[in-house]
């Protein structure tokens, strides 16, 4: 069973909200290399990436 993490965000009536899409073809090499990393657990894989992403 998985556990259901909600995303961080404001809800604000009145206020448009977005979510951000990446499709494959826009991740570059760093990221690539973590998603093949076999030996990370898949909450610390997606720490990593959120990270590098949002930084």
């Amino acid at each position: 069973m998985h556990k259901h993490i909600k995303l961080p965000h404001i809800d604000a009536f009145g206020h448009y909200q977005f979510v951000t899409f990446r499709t494959n073809e826009s991740i570059d090499e760093y990221v690539s290399k973590i998603l093949n990393e076999r030996n990370l657990k898949s909450s610390v894989r997606q720490y990593k990436i959120d990270t590098y992403l949002d930084g």
